[in-house]
């Protein structure tokens, strides 16, 4: 009987952004369960976010967070077993505070009942670009090199809750058709003004305001190809985002 092989990699399968020996390990945080070893974590996560203010995310070694954290390099291991599991509760972090500024435009939009879609677009686009701009830490994180494979996970997952959201915002606001799959159009857009954004923080430390102009233009160009120009109001709008 004939078998069918898997195809032999030209490469050995990397465990840790660390030159580590196992393959098994786990990129996942220890979460703590005590008073004193939550004080720990929290510092440890104090530590290298006053370390990305002033360095780049690949440069930080587990003995920068420790000496910055003033606790030995082990009990930084302890929580975090490579470097990847703390970009990983780093970009969790920072997604949900990113999302949360949105979400803040998305309840003034509904509340002054603003009736031009696209220009939801470029007040959510202010928001965020203002957001990363005033903490570089952050921007390093999410904008910065390509992160962990779990990371980036974790920012499509906050991605697809923001594009939710949205939908659910507008929903509040204006009569919309019946579209398939639009929350995954939002999200799309979402996505497309995120790699214009990497690519300016990548390339000049900040996002400027050409950058984020073109990134809503582009945004608005797609969706217009998905919504209508113009849509109705609905006679009242709220919106709830928990």
């Amino acid at each position: 009987m004939k078998t069918t092989l898997e195809p032999k990699s030209a490469v050995r399968r990397k465990s840790s952004i660390r030159k580590v020996r196992s393959d098994g390990v786990e990129h996942v945080a220890r979460q703590p369960t005590q008073t004193r070893s939550l004080e720990r974590y929290e510092k440890i996560i104090q530590a290298i976010e006053e370390l990305l203010k002033i360095s780049n995310i690949e440069d930080i070694s587990f003995y920068d967070v420790a000496r910055q954290a003033d606790i030995s390099p082990a009990s930084v291991n302890y929580h975090f077993p490579t470097t990847a599991a703390l970009r990983i509760v780093l970009t969790e972090r920072y997604m949900r505070s990113a999302s949360e500024k949105l979400f803040e435009v998305i309840r003034e939009m509904v509340a002054l009942r603003n009736d031009k879609w696209q220009y939801w677009l470029l007040k959510m686009g202010q928001a965020a670009v203002d957001y990363y701009n005033q903490n570089r830490h952050i921007s390093e994180v999410i904008l910065g090199p390509t992160s962990h494979r779990a990371a980036s996970f974790a920012t499509i997952g906050e991605n697809e809750r923001i594009a939710r959201i949205v939908l659910e915002g507008l929903k509040r606001v204006f009569i919309l058709p019946e579209i398939p799959d639009l929350p995954k159009k939002i999200m799309i857009a979402i996505e497309v003004a995120d790699a214009l954004w990497s690519r300016a923080y990548m390339a000049n430390g900040h996002i400027d305001d050409h950058i984020l102009q073109e990134a809503v233009h582009i945004q608005i160009l797609y969706l217009r190809s998905i919504l209508p120009e113009c849509l109705s109001l609905l006679p009242e709008a709220r919106i709830e985002t928990d």
